[in-house]
C-alpha cells in the first residue's frame, strides 16, 4: 500500500512539472515568449528531446497553455555542455529570431541552412570554445542583425569572413578572443562589405592583436556618401604602429602601444597610447588623443590643415604651451579639451579663429589668470570648463555676458577662490543666466559654495 501511495506521488510530481511547463530539460517563459533548453549534456540528448515534442506545456503565473514550435521565436541554453550547436533540434523552430547559446562549451559552428536560419536576427554564441570560424557558416542567415563571438579562443578569421556576411548585419563581436593580427584585405576583398544595407560595428577590442596587415588594394571610399557608417574598434590591444588605407567611419585603437599612425578614418580615438607622429590619409572630424607622448601638434599632419576638425581632445599630454597658430585653421571646431597639458597662460589670438567653438575644457593646468580679452572671438561658446587651476580671480565676470554670449555653462571648482568672491561670482552668473556647474566631488566638511571649495573670507 505504501508503495502504491509512494509511486502515485512521483507520477503526479512529475506531471505536474510537466504541466507547469517547469521539467528537468526546459521551461517556458513569456513577454517575450522564449523556450530555455537546460541541462543537457549530449547533442543528440537535445534533438531527441526537441524531436519527441511537437507542442510544449507552458505556465504563466499559474495559467497554463500549450505552445507549438512555430510560436517560439527566442530559444536559450542554459547549463548546458555541447560540443556543436543541435542543428536538427533548431531546425524544428522555423520563426526562430534569438538564439541565446552562450557558456555551453561550444567548439565549432556548424552552417546555418536558409530553412531554419531565415528569421534569426541575433545569435550569442559568447564565452564558448570556439577557436576558428571557418566554410562561412552565417552566410544564410538573411535577417541577422547582431552576431556575438566574444569570450571564445578564436585565433583566426578567415579571409573571406566579412565577404560573406549578410547584408542585414550591423553588429558583430569578436571582442576577448586570442586573435594576433588583423588583416585589412579582410575589409577590402571584393569590397561586399560596403554593400551592407545596415551601418555596421565590428569590435576586435581585448584581444592579443600585435600586427596591422594594411591592404594592398585601394579601398579608399567616400562612406558618408554612400550612407554607409563602419565602426571598428581595436582598442586594449597591442598594436605598435597602424597604416590603415581603407575607408572607416569610427577607429578606436586606443589602450594599445602605439608610438605612430596612419589614418583614413571620419572619427579617430587614440586614447591611452605612447604616441608622437600621427598622419592622415583624409581629414578627420573628429579626433581624440588623451593620455600620449605629444609634444606639440606639429607631429600631427592633416591633409587640409585641420580644416574638417570638428572636435578635438589632446587632454593630458605634454604640451606646457601652445603657439598662437596652433588653432588657426580649424575653424569649423566646435569642441576643444586642452585638460592637463601644463598651460600657464593662454597667449592672446590663441582662440582667435575658433568662431564656432561650442565647448572649451580648460581644467587642471596651471592657469593662475582668467583674461577676458583671450576669449573675445568665441561667439558660440556655450560651456567653458575652467576646473581645477589656480585662479583666484576672474577679471570683469559681471560682464561675461558682453564676452561670451551665448556661454550657458561655466565649471570653477578646485581652484584658490576666496569665498565672498566666489559668493559673488554666483550671484553675478545668476543674474546673467550663466549656470555654474555643481562640482564633481562636492566638498561637505569644509567651507563651500555650492559644493565648490574655498579657502578665505575676505577678497
Amino acid at each position: 500500500m505504501l508503495f502504491k501511495i509512494f509511486f502515485f506521488l512521483i507520477v503526479f510530481c512529475i506531471c505536474e512539472i510537466q504541466i507547469n511547463g517547469q521539467s528537468e530539460n526546459y521551461f517556458c517563459s513569456t513577454n517575450p515568449l522564449k523556450l530555455i533548453l537546460k541541462g543537457f549534456r549530449d547533442v543528440e540528448d537535445i534533438e531527441k528531446f526537441c524531436q519527441s515534442k511537437s507542442n510544449w506545456e507552458c505556465d504563466d503565473y499559474g495559467q497554463k497553455f500549450i505552445v507549438s514550435q512555430g510560436e517560439f521565436t527566442k530559444i536559450e541554453f542554459q547549463n548546458i555542455s555541447i560540443t556543436h550547436l543541435p542543428m536538427n533540434c533548431l531546425s524544428l523552430f522555423p520563426n526562430l529570431k534569438e538564439l541565446n547559446a552562450s557558456n555551453s562549451e561550444i567548439e565549432k559552428v556548424g552552417e546555418f541552412t536558409n530553412y531554419y536560419g531565415s528569421h534569426l536576427e541575433i545569435l550569442n554564441l559568447s564565452r564558448n570554445k570556439i577557436k576558428k570560424i571557418e566554410n562561412s557558416p552565417f552566410r544564410n542567415l538573411g535577417n541577422l542583425k547582431y552576431l556575438d563571438l566574444s569570450y571564445n579562443q578564436i585565433e583566426v578569421i578567415e579571409s573571406n569572413f566579412f565577404n560573406n556576411i549578410v547584408k542585414s548585419i550591423a553588429k558583430i563581436d569578436l571582442s576577448y578572443n586570442k586573435l594576433k593580427q588583423f588583416d585589412e584585405q579582410l575589409l577590402s576583398d571584393g569590397y561586399q562589405i560596403y554593400n551592407l544595407g545596415n551601418n555596421l560595428t565590428i569590435q576586435l577590442d581585448n584581444n592579443l592583436i600585435e600586427k596591422f596587415l594594411p591592404t594592398r588594394k585601394n579601398c579608399a571610399l567616400n562612406l558618408e556618401n554612400l550612407g554607409f557608417k563602419l565602426t571598428l574598434d581595436l582598442s586594449d590591444n597591442l598594436f605598435k604602429s597602424i597604416e590603415s588605407k581603407c575607408d572607416i567611419t569610427v577607429l578606436d585603437i586606443s589602450n594599445n602601444q602605439l608610438k605612430d599612425v596612419k589614418a583614413n578614418a571620419t572619427e579617430v580615438i587614440v586614447n591611452n597610447n605612447k604616441i608622437k607622429t600621427m598622419n592622415f590619409f583624409t581629414d578627420p572630424n573628429i579626433v581624440s588623443l588623451k593620455n600620449n607622448d605629444l609634444q606639440s601638434l606639429d607631429y600631427v599632419n592633416f591633409l587640409s590643415a585641420f580644416k574638417n576638425v570638428q572636435e578635438l581632445d589632446i587632454s593630458n599630454n605634454l604640451f606646457g604651451s601652445l603657439k598662437i597658430e596652433t588653432f588657426a585653421d580649424m575653424r569649423n571646431l566646435k569642441k576643444l579639451s586642452l585638460r592637463g597639458i601644463g598651460l600657464t597662460k593662454i597667449l592672446f589670438g590663441l582662440f582667435g579663429q575658433l568662431r564656432k567653438l561650442e565647448y572649451l575644457d580648460l581644467s587642471y593646468n596651471d592657469l593662475s589668470t582668467f583674461d577676458h580679452q583671450n576669449f573675445l572671438a568665441l561667439d558660440n561658446l556655450k560651456t567653458l570648463d575652467l576646473s581645477g587651476n589656480k585662479l583666484r580671480m576672474l577679471f570683469n565676470f559681471e560682464n561675461i555676458k558682453e564676452i561670451l554670449p551665448k556661454l550657458q555653462f561655466i565649471a570653477l571648482e578646485g581652484n584658490k577662490w576666496s569665498c565672498s568672491y566666489l559668493s559673488l561670482i554666483k550671484k553675478s552668473f545668476n543674474k546673467q543666466q550663466v549656470q555654474l556647474i555643481e562640482a564633481k566631488k562636492p566638498v561637505k566638511n569644509e567651507r563651500n559654495i555650492f559644493g565648490i571649495q574655498c579657502y578665505f573670507d575676505e577678497l
